[in-house]
This record gives C-alpha cells, sequence and structure tokens, in this order.
C-alpha cells in the first residue's frame, strides 16, 4: 500500500512539473510575448518565389538608360539621391519607418574603378567584403559588410555601363524587425538583381563568353587569374594563371585582338571539348603560349594538364593524336610534338 501511495504521488509531481512547464511556454512563444515570432508570421512580410518576377512592375530611368522590376505590392520614392523601393504594407503600418528595410537604387558617376570607389567610401568600414561576379550577363562589384554592426546588414551591387558611370543597387538592413525578417527582404533583393538591365548600351559584360560541351560559360578576367561562371551566372572556379600572364594576354587581347581563351575539340579524346589559355607571348607577337585544361565532365570545371604547359603555337592534330608546337627562335623555328598515348601525353623535341 505505501508502495502504491509512493508511485502516486511521484507521478502527480511529475504531471505537475509538465503542466508548469507547457504554461510557460505557451506563455512565452505566443505572440503576445514573443516579438520576434510575432514578426517572423506577420502577413505584411512580402514572400516572393524564385519565380515571382513575372508580373512585377517595371522601373525605367532614361536618364541613365536602365531598367529593373520589382513586386506589385512595393511602391519608389525617387529624389536626386536615388530610388528607394518599399514595402507599401510596411509602410502603412510602419508610418515613418517605411523606409526600414530598403531596397534602393542610386547613381554615381565614378572615374575611378568600381574597386577604388568602393575602398573609398567604405573606408572607415573594417567588417566587408569585395567580390566581382556576374548578374544577368553582366560584370559587376558587389561589397558585402555588417556596418561594424551585428544588427545591421548591407549589400552594394555596382553596375557599370560607360567607364565613368555607375549604377548601384543597394540593400539594407537596419532594426530588429528587419533583421528577423533578413532572408526575405534580401531574397527579393536578388530577384530584383536578376531583372536588372540596360537599355541603351550593353553594359560591361563577362569579359568573354563561350559555348562550351552545350554549356554557356562566363569568364571574367581578374588581376592574376580567371574566374569561370555556368551559364546560370554561378560561380564554378577560379583558374591562376599569375599577374604577368595575365597582363600580357590582355594586352595581347587589346593589341593584337587574341582571345585569352580558346576552346579546342577534345585534346584528351574523352567526347569532350577542352580548354587554352593564353599565358604570355613572344617575339613580338609571333610567339603566343598556352595552358591546357581538361573537361571534367562530372564537375564541370576544368583540370590543368601538367604536360601541355607553356605550350608554344599549339597546333592539335587529331588523327594523329598529337598537339605540333612551332616556336620562333632567332631565323629559325624550334619543332616540338605532344604525342597522346595511355598515360597522357609525352614531350617530344625535334
Amino acid at each position: 500500500m505505501k508502495k502504491f501511495l509512493f508511485i502516486s504521488l511521484i507521478a502527480v509531481i511529475i504531471i505537475a512539473v509538465l503542466a508548469i512547464a507547457g504554461f510557460f511556454v505557451y506563455r512565452f512563444l505566443s505572440p503576445s510575448h514573443c516579438e520576434k515570432c510575432g514578426a517572423n508570421q506577420t502577413a505584411d512580410v512580402p514572400v516572393q518565389s524564385s519565380q515571382a518576377t513575372e508580373g512585377w512592375k517595371t522601373y525605367t530611368n532614361s536618364e541613365y538608360g536602365f531598367e529593373i522590376k520589382y513586386p506589385q505590392n512595393m511602391s519608389f520614392n525617387e529624389d536626386q539621391t536615388g530610388i528607394r523601393f518599399f514595402s507599401t504594407e510596411l509602410y502603412k503600418k510602419e508610418g515613418g519607418d517605411a523606409y526600414y528595410p530598403t531596397i534602393y537604387i542610386s547613381e554615381d558617376k565614378v572615374k575611378t574603378s568600381v574597386k577604388d570607389f568602393i575602398n573609398t567610401v567604405f573606408a572607415d568600414l573594417k567588417n566587408g567584403s569585395i567580390k566581382e561576379t556576374i548578374i544577368n550577363n553582366y560584370k559587376v562589384w558587389q561589397f558585402t559588410t555588417d556596418f561594424n554592426d551585428v544588427e545591421r546588414k548591407g549589400v552594394f551591387t555596382f553596375f557599370q555601363n560607360k567607364p565613368d558611370v555607375t549604377v548601384e543597387v543597394s540593400y539594407n538592413s537596419y532594426n530588429t524587425y528587419d533583421v528577423n525578417t533578413n532572408n526575405t527582404y534580401e531574397g527579393i533583393y536578388n530577384q530584383m538583381l536578376s531583372t536588372f538591365k540596360f537599355t541603351t548600351s550593353s553594359g560591361i559584360t563577362a569579359d568573354q563568353q563561350l559555348r562550351i560541351n552545350g554549356t554557356d560559360y562566363n569568364f571574367i578576367f581578374t588581376n592574376d587569374s580567371v574566374k569561370v561562371y555556368n551559364q546560370g551566372n554561378n560561380f564554378l572556379q577560379e583558374i591562376n594563371i599569375g599577374k604577368d600572364a595575365m597582363e600580357t594576354a590582355k594586352f595581347d587581347l587589346i593589341n593584337y585582338n587574341h582571345q585569352i581563351i580558346t576552346v579546342n575539340d577534345d585534346v584528351n579524346y574523352d567526347g569532350y571539348k577542352d580548354l587554352a589559355i593564353e599565358i604570355g607571348n613572344g617575339y613580338g607577337g609571333v610567339n603566343f603560349f598556352y595552358n591546357f585544361y581538361y573537361f571534367n565532365p562530372t564537375t564541370k570545371k576544368f583540370v590543368e594538364v601538367p604536360e601541355l604547359k607553356n605550350v608554344c603555337n599549339p597546333n592539335v592534330k587529331y588523327e594523329q593524336k598529337e598537339i605540333l608546337s612551332s616556336c620562333k627562335n632567332g631565323p629559325s623555328y624550334t619543332e616540338t610534338i605532344y604525342q597522346w598515348g595511355a598515360a597522357g601525353y609525352i614531350k617530344i623535341v625535334k
């Protein structure tokens, strides 16, 4: 009997503890006691899918020659400082805080490089990063920062259609409410970016675009490397060739109209086309040197071929399965054959 009473007492205590815990969970997670939960659940936050740009409104700027789409439930104000987009629902609810959060556009005439401009304007921000990327086939620069404040975030994207004119599309998150809905508004911002286009000029696009194995690739040339993006403008890889090599390749592109990247018809005979990237020249533009890269069909990336580096004036002989190199050296030419075999290429100097 005592044992039964003891077990009953333990059961009552457990039930009481669970009831009290349930009360506090309900109390502090209910909308009236959870400001963060309420902010996330409010119907005023505009949620868009990846295909939501269909049916969006279009803002057109005839002065600078560009346009961008924005959601139906957003409006914009335009003044001398720029064009600021905001949610009409938040305007009705927040009143004077209509610009928090804000997706806005401003125009700046930049005579220096975009990267130098970013470093000058945001010099006081310690926590920030600059990257080059491709959006809607335009070469852009993005600066991301938290403004030295853990509750803020800013993304500044710079499009350039002329050497001295830059269009900046920016996103800011300021207060606690915005932080809790950060992904929602940043998602809309990224969707808006994907609709941006210049209407009076082509803008600065990728440095080179090639169709390889049925896929369109965009290439951006940095100071010492080639950045590779797929047709969805997703970053794939960075191929480092060195600062001197890149400077020479860019010089040849401008002065000799000599493309930095060329597509070869499958130099390792696996059914996929491969790449060659210029890494230097010589003899007054007579000799051009290349590194070769095999296409990897699994990763969709390009892999450097160690035995095909610094190849001078390559001429691929597919029937013979060899690459002939003929390099001017004084009054004559030095010929080298790269012969394909089971172990790859073997270099034979004639």
